[in-house]
């Protein structure tokens, strides 16, 4: 098996340049001493050709030990199969040369006879050289994980009987209680408990603005604390971390991106033959039983083995591309599960946004906020974050939301103690500070007409109203919904406009799901009314039997039955949660924008695999046809295949993980 240190390789292609360079110089005809060109002399260069083959042969032994391995595998595969064209190759160059230095010293041909050595060594030294520029190829797309292995620390302080501990990462238990110091890494997914700070998510989520961190919020392993301490309880810890998940997939799905099936559905999309692989393998192996039949003639011989050994060419440079789509796509918060979600993503016809899993905000936010009239909005929110602060019910996160989002210091709120069923109550630099439901407020003072409109407006609209007084007097409301994401509408217009078909899936009534859709650009010929999560997996095969191949895009909750049916699942806002194993996409950020980020860097890398492949593959053809008609020596030829091959892998092109996020 060959090395797939970039290393090793580099110094083994190097050794066979050595080696090969004076073999491409005889079987390219080139001018020779007088003294080489006919009798001992030649029958002598003869031998020292086999010499320098056998060389390079030794140096690549590892190509001939996976084809004789691979051969006596039953059944054959199609990977193992096009390993062995090129041993196959550089096997029968080889004898084929041997066997005529043989006869050249018996007598029985002339010395200066075509030996094919520097075939034989070609194609070993070309593939080494390939295998080079892959693996070096692979270590750059692989930034992702490397930079995913650095950001999870290596230890954590925890509080065991009340006393802070330093354990390795891994020790840390569910449920255990964490300190995270300002400007250190999080240790483990799970919650803030106490402390307030903003978090820099960019390991998981991509370049990302720093999200705020409250009591109640999530922590992501991996991601850096900003300037507030904190103390996080453990939901996952060690490799089950989503962070460490989706790195681990990230590693499994690059070995098999380069897998021939890879280039099969590359070529059954492009509207060419899948099976052309092994036609081409089939089609090398009947020229050289051919060229034997007919007496060994040098240049069926040659061609024969060019073919071996240029057949699996387009199956190395084409699927590779695919693999740097998916390190491109982790290093934007795009994590595809493998290369078959990435080429999925690039069939979709169509999308299917889950209301429940997308269109919902994973919690409440204010949607309004009222002061009074000594009371201005901006302190009423301070104010009322300083009391949040030492809640962790939903509605006090929400309000610590928005005060984060809005840049709000928190007020310094001191004695804070909670009154269950009605609000909480503190002090604000010594005067007594109170926020909760209506009667809570009222039985301190009385609310203004104002102020009482304001709140029965917000109830008949489905907002939540939060009193708030000070000092005994009204302070203000401040209006608490589930939100619709800010990012929903733009997200739909850029789907449409990459030509998908987009509707809307929620368990709400029709009128209902008239007005969110209308909010979100669709009409009601793209809404389906009625369809809970537990019933969008029948919904999305309707929905793919009339479009074709269609994505869901939900939270990989409640949802995963429909991820599961749909041609792509995709989990949005997978951040801080557990890694759903039927998303082929996971969306770390909550932004749906991210999903149409997501199909076009699908559709460039599709498309930069196809055109690599067509190209790999008009190489090999032009080598070919110059090789047969005896205007290139197949030795040259194969390097000038394998040259192609790598100028496609390198060749400058767009890359999507360079552009600039679009921002809504």
């Amino acid at each position: 098996m060959q090395s797939c240190d970039p290393a090793r390789l580099r110094t083994r292609f190097l050794a066979n340049l050595g080696l090969l360079a004076p073999l491409l110089y005889l079987g390219a005809g080139l001018p020779l001493p007088a003294a080489l060109q006919a009798g001992p002399g030649a029958l002598a260069l003869g031998f020292v050709q086999l010499a320098l083959a056998l060389g390079v042969c030794g140096l690549d032994r590892g190509l001939f030990a996976a084809a004789w391995q691979a051969a006596r595998t039953r059944p054959l595969q199609r990977a193992a199969l096009l390993g062995l064209l090129p041993a196959l190759g550089a096997s029968l160059a080889l004898l084929y040369g041997a066997a005529r230095l043989l006869l050249a010293a018996a007598g029985a041909l002339p010395a200066t006879s075509a030996l094919l050595l520097d075939a034989a060594a070609a194609l070993p030294a070309a593939h080494t050289g390939l295998a080079w520029a892959q693996a070096v190829d692979r270590q750059r797309d692989a930034a992702p994980l490397a930079a995913a292995a650095a950001a999870l620390p290596r230890t954590a302080r925890v509080l065991r009987d009340g006393k802070p501990a330093v354990v390795p990462a891994q020790d840390v238990r569910p449920g255990e209680l964490f300190l995270i110091k300002p400007g250190e890494p999080i240790p483990a997914d799970g919650t803030v408990a106490e402390g307030v700070s903003a978090a820099d998510e960019s390991a998981l989520t991509g370049p990302a603005a720093p999200v705020h961190k409250y009591p109640g919020a999530p922590l992501c392993a991996g991601s850096v604390n900003g300037g507030g301490a904190l103390v996080g309880k453990a939901v996952r810890t060690g490799s089950d971390t989503t962070l460490a998940r989706a790195a681990q997939r990230l590693t499994d799905a690059l070995p098999h991106a380069a897998q021939p099936r890879q280039t099969a559905r590359l070529l059954a999309d492009a509207a060419l033959p899948p099976q052309l692989l092994r036609w081409l393998a089939a089609g090398a192996l009947a020229v050289a039983a051919l060229a034997c039949l007919l007496g060994g003639a040098p240049r069926g011989t040659g061609v024969a083995v060019l073919l071996l050994g240029v057949a699996p060419l387009p199956a190395g440079a084409a699927p590779a591309l695919l693999g740097r789509a998916l390190c491109a796509a982790a290093r934007r918060g795009l994590w595809f599960r493998d290369a078959d979600a990435l080429q999925d993503a690039d069939a979709l016809r169509a999308v299917a946004l889950g209301k429940e899993g997308v269109l919902t905000c994973p919690e409440p936010g204010v949607v309004r906020i009222v002061g009074s009239g000594r009371v201005p909005e901006k302190f009423l929110l301070s104010m009322a974050a300083g009391l949040a602060r030492s809640s962790d019910h939903p509605l006090a996160r929400a309000i610590l939301q928005r005060a984060g989002q809005d840049g709000i210091q928190y007020a310094a709120v001191a004695d804070v103690e909670a009154v269950p069923g009605q609000g909480l109550r503190g002090k604000v630099a010594g005067k007594v500070l109170a926020g909760g439901n209506a009667a809570f407020i009222r039985a301190g003072c009385p609310l203004p007409p104002a102020l009482e409109q304001a709140g029965r407006e917000m109830e008949q609209n489905g907002v939540t109203p939060l009193y708030f007084s000070l000092a005994g007097s009204p302070a203000g409301i401040v209006g608490v919904s589930d939100v619709l994401p800010r990012t929903a509408a733009p997200a739909v217009a850029q789907l449409r406009a990459l030509g998908l078909d987009v509707r809307l899936l929620t368990g709400q009534t029709a009128a209902e799901a008239q007005r969110l859709a209308a909010a979100i650009g669709l009409d009601a010929a793209h809404t389906v009314p009625g369809t809970p999560p537990a019933q969008q997996a029948e919904a999305v095969r309707r929905m793919q039997a009339q479009t074709g191949p269609a994505a869901l895009a939900g939270s990989g909750e409640a949802d995963a039955d429909a991820l599961r049916a749909a041609t792509l699942g995709v989990a949005v806002g997978a951040a801080g949660r557990a890694l759903p194993p039927d998303a082929g996409l996971a969306v770390m950020q909550n932004d749906l924008t991210a999903l149409p980020a997501a199909i076009a860097l699908a559709r460039t890398a599709v498309q930069a695999a196809r055109r690599a492949l067509v190209a790999v593959a008009a190489a090999a053809a032009a080598v070919l046809v110059l090789a047969l008609g005896g205007l290139l020596p197949p030795a040259l030829a194969m390097v000038l295949a394998a040259g192609c091959t790598a100028a496609a892998l390198y060749a400058p092109r767009p890359n999507p993980a360079e552009e600039e996020r679009h921002e809504p």
